[in-house]
C-alpha cells in the first residue's frame, strides 16, 4: 500500500516535473536497465503501470529513486570513526567567520546518474542585537559552478579567498561531511542527504544540561548522543519525517 501511494505520488508529480527543464541522465547510464532495477520490488501490476507511464514521469522516478540514502547507523558510525576530524571542522570553521555573523556553507557533490554538477550553497546571517534579537539573512546564493560570480559577494563579506575555500573543502572531506552551519553556542554539521531528508550533528560549545538533554532527545528530529553532541534528522517533503526505529 505504501509503495502504491508513492507510485501515485510519483505519477502525479511527474506530470508537473515534466513541465520544467529536468536534468538528463549521464550518457553512459543505461536508462532501461536503471528503471528496471529501481522498480524490481514493485508488484507486476505496478511495474506495468510505471513502464507505460510518460517519459517525463519515468525520468522523475529515476531522479527520485537515485537520490542518496543514509541511516542513523551510518551517522553514528561516521562520528565514531571521525570524531576528531568533525571537531576540527567545527573549531576551524568558526575561526574563519567574522564577528557579528553566522554562516551556512555546503557542498553537494555531482549527481551520480544525472548531469547535475556540484552545488555550492552559502548563507550569511547578521546576528541579532538588542534592537532585533533575531538573526537576519544578508546574503544567500546557491550555484552549480565552482566559485561562481554569484558567490563572490558573499566571499568578500567574509574575507574568504581561494585558500579559505580549499581549506574548508578539505575539512569537510576529512570529516566525511557535506555542510556546516554556525550558530549561538553550537555548530550544525551536515553528514548526508537521504532522499529529501538530511542527517546531521549538532555540536554545542558546552556540555548539555539535563534540561537541554531532554529538549534534544525527542526521538524524532533529535537524539541526544553524548556530552555536547546531538544527532539530527531533518525530514523531507514526503516519506519518513523522524529518525528510523532501531532494528
Amino acid at each position: 500500500m505504501i509503495k502504491y501511494c508513492l507510485l501515485l505520488f510519483a505519477l502525479f508529480v511527474g506530470n508537473v516535473y515534466g513541465q520544467l527543464k529536468e536534468p538528463q541522465l549521464r550518457p553512459k547510464i543505461n536508462r532501461d536497465s536503471l528503471i528496471k532495477t529501481l522498480i524490481e520490488e514493485f508488484s507486476a501490476e505496478e511495474q506495468s503501470e510505471l513502464l507505460n507511464a510518460t517519459d517525463e514521469t519515468i525520468d522523475f522516478i529515476l531522479f527520485m529513486g537515485t537520490m542518496p540514502t543514509s541511516s542513523k547507523k551510518e551517522l553514528i558510525d561516521n562520528y565514531t570513526e571521525r570524531e576528531a576530524e568533525i571537531k576540527q571542522l567545527k573549531d576551524h570553521f568558526k575561526e574563519l567567520i567574522p564577528a557579528g555573523v553566522h554562516v551556512d556553507f555546503g557542498v553537494d557533490p555531482p549527481h551520480k546518474y544525472f548531469d547535475i554538477p556540484e552545488r555550492i550553497s552559502l548563507k550569511i546571517f547578521k546576528t541579532g542585537d538588542k534592537e532585533n534579537s533575531r538573526d537576519r539573512m544578508i546574503f544567500h546564493s546557491d550555484s552549480y559552478n565552482d566559485v561562481p560570480d554569484s558567490l563572490e559577494t558573499g566571499y568578500k563579506i567574509l574575507g574568504w579567498d581561494e585558500f579559505t575555500l580549499t581549506k574548508i573543502r578539505q575539512l569537510l572531506s576529512d570529516a566525511n561531511c557535506i555542510s556546516i552551519s554556525t550558530g549561538n553556542e553550537l555548530a550544525t554539521i551536515g553528514f548526508s542527504y537521504s532522499g529529501l531528508g538530511k542527517y546531521a550533528y549538532k555540536l554545542f560549545d558546552q556540555l548539555l544540561s539535563e534540561e537541554q538533554q531532554q529538549k534534544y532527545n525527542d526521538g524524532c528530529f533529535y537524539i541526544y548522543y553524548k556530552d555536547n553532541v546531538v544527532l539530527e534528522y531533518g525530514g523531507g517533503a514526503i516519506g519518513r519525517q523522524c529518525f528510523e526505529e532501531d532494528e
